[in-house]
């Protein structure tokens, strides 16, 4: 991760694997793992924050509609609902979740 700002640029590696996930990045791992994700198995990532030069391990999960506050009845049922959290719960107390909606449909 290399972050550069008014006092000059830091670089520093973090990890060298696949699972870790920078900015939106979160989009393609949920393409990717989406079979395991439609059979209700959370997927664990290594999310980067580059301006700490560090990561935080997070989760993405599967969620019923009535859970997400996303949710539009508009959209009716068929849409897929996510919520990506901290994997520790404790963090959670420090970090709302995110929530997403994807269209089944494309």
């Amino acid at each position: 991760v290399r972050h550069k700002d008014m006092n000059g640029t830091r670089q520093k590696i973090i990890m060298d694997h696949a699972s870790v996930v920078v900015d939106a990045g979160f989009d393609a791992l949920i393409q990717l793992k989406w079979d395991e994700l439609m059979k209700g198995k959370p997927v664990k990532f290594d999310f980067v924050l580059p301006t700490r030069l560090t990561s935080i391990k997070l989760e993405v999960e599967k969620i019923s509609p009535a859970l997400s506050p996303v949710y539009n009845k508009e959209y009716g049922d068929s849409w897929i609902y996510f919520r990506l959290q901290p994997a520790k719960r404790w963090i959670s107390i420090f970090a709302d979740p995110i929530h997403l909606a994807y269209d089944p449909n494309g």
